[in-house]
């Protein structure tokens, strides 16, 4: 990695920021006046940031992110975050982590739009890939207070992509819907209207998991 910066600080107060960076075959670039900071990310290759970071390589990629922030107080974020990754996830790494053959060649694309106000943090994201399809994530998550809400739609257009899973074939198509929290625990609705010729409908609060499967066929 190579790094050029100039930087004027009193104290522990960033007065002013420019630093470059070529990292993973990318290029960070951020810029701050003391009050505000301008971060852009730019074609980072995903599985040379795992070997940095001294992770296993669950992925190759490009990442590309862009930050703007209205301040720099970070009990009080303002601004907006843009963050696109796409590439494929390493068959071989998820197979020992699940104990299951996960296919090779499984790509993804990962959308993200965030806008902080007041230190929460409004969310907007799409991840589609050969398994399955998450059309919509969207909520908040308020940083201060560590709590989420959100809402989410998951298609899945071919279960034989997913019987690896459970070590036999599957078929057939189905659709989820459902909201996803965190307040101290993980709390979710899970519903689909669909699945395996039936309809599901599960909860989990307070450590509960409570799931209705009516007409659901596994044969």
């Amino acid at each position: 990695a190579d790094l050029t910066a100039k930087a004027h600080i009193i104290g522990t107060q960033i007065q002013n920021l420019n630093a470059n960076a070529n990292l993973a075959d990318g290029v960070i670039k951020a810029d701050s006046n003391g009050k505000k900071l301008d971060l852009n990310i730019d074609k980072l290759d995903l599985s040379k940031l795992f070997v940095i970071a001294g992770m296993p390589n669950y992925a190759s990629g490009i990442v590309n992110a862009k930050v703007n922030l209205d301040n720099i107080d970070f009990n009080n974020l303002n601004g907006k975050a843009n963050l696109e990754a796409k590439g494929i996830l390493n068959a071989a790494t998820l197979s020992k982590i699940l104990n299951k053959n996960f296919p090779n060649n499984t790509s993804y694309d990962l959308n993200t739009k965030i806008n902080f106000k007041n230190n929460i943090a409004q969310f907007d994201s799409v991840l589609n890939s050969s398994l399955a399809d998450l059309t919509k994530l969207q909520g908040s998550f308020d940083i201060s207070k560590m709590l989420l809400n959100s809402d989410f739609n998951l298609k899945i257009n071919d279960f034989s992509k997913l019987g690896f899973l459970l070590d036999r074939k599957l078929k057939g198509k189905a659709e989820f819907n459902g909201k996803v929290g965190f307040d101290k625990s993980l709390n979710f609705v899970v519903n689909s209207p669909n699945l395996f010729e039936g309809k599901l409908q599960s909860t989990l609060k307070n450590n509960l998991l409570l799931a209705d499967l009516n007409g659901v066929d596994l044969s």
